[in-house]
């Protein structure tokens, strides 16, 4: 069930369980603009059939904010213009040549990092599996599109990310809102889960210059300034303290900077540095 943000601003929950990723909708007075298609026909048809339900505007846009599977296979359910930036378009043409049939499912799980339950929802929950080919995007951008709802101006741009290399986000300046997708987030490598040192000062530079009262994330609900703000200082004191491959030395070092001991997020947050510091050697 879509709930509201904001007068005219809503997203659709996350549930892991089936590795769908929170879905946003903002209106303006001609159309509605929807964040991130889904991961599958079920995903998106659940949320134009809200839209239609509080009879908001038609969609007329989706915007999809990176190239992982979970936020676009739900594309071709929209009869809407699909927005994508310059890299995720590049990244969406690798996925024209999969096959979705159980023998092309098999060779995507071996060659990508797709996650256990890829094949589970593919095979129940997408439509024209066998012929399944993602819609070409009908606007692609470099850097920054501005889209006018309707007296509501939604700006979409790229933005530096410990996810992917191809992560935009949805900003509400009206409302106050921005969907970041799953850009703040970090990513796993070799099996193991890490932040990226290298992205993590632009990433948190780039997140905070949006004037934004809530905050939504690829697979979380709703987060207002106070959650954020202690995000974004968890993570900055974790990466300055876990610049060696070993955690107890990191948590030490966190210490002596921080004049305390790590928080529970903090010491999760220290030990995926430290696997980025891992990865970084082997390379």
């Amino acid at each position: 069930m879509l709930q509201k943000i904001t007068a005219n601003t809503y997203y659709l929950i996350n549930d892991d369980k089936k590795e769908r990723p929170t879905l946003g909708v903002i209106c303006g007075e001609n159309a509605s603009l929807v964040v991130d298609a889904g991961n599958s026909s079920l995903h998106a048809q659940e949320l134009i059939s809200e839209v239609k339900r509080l009879r908001l505007p038609p969609i007329k846009y989706v915007v999809v904010t990176h190239a992982h599977w979970d936020h676009f296979l739900g594309v071709n359910e929209y009869e809407a213009s699909l927005i994508v930036s310059k890299k995720t378009n590049e990244k969406l043409q690798l996925w024209k040549n999969c096959s979705f049939s159980d023998e092309g499912l098999a060779e995507i799980e071996r060659e990508q990092n797709v996650g256990s339950i890829f094949s589970e929802v593919v095979k129940t929950e997408l439509n024209d599996r066998d012929t399944f080919q993602v819609k070409d995007a009908d606007v692609i951008f470099d850097h920054q599109l501005t889209v006018d709802l309707g007296n509501m101006l939604c700006v979409i741009e790229e933005m530096a990310s410990t996810h992917t290399e191809d992560a935009t986000v949805v900003y509400n300046p009206k409302e106050r809102v921005v969907f970041f997708g799953d850009a703040t987030y970090g990513k796993t490598t070799e099996s193991l889960f890490h932040y990226s040192h290298k992205s993590i000062d632009a990433m948190i530079a780039d997140a905070k210059k949006y004037e934004a009262d809530w905050t939504v994330l690829g697979h979380e609900s709703v987060c207002d300034n106070e959650e954020m703000n202690l995000y974004w200082r968890e993570l900055a004191s974790s990466s300055r303290a876990a610049h060696t491959r070993s955690f107890a030395d990191s948590i030490n070092t966190f210490r002596l900077l921080e004049g305390r001991e790590p928080t529970d997020n903090e010491m999760l947050f220290i030990e995926a540095f430290v696997n980025d510091v891992l990865i970084e050697s082997k390379s």
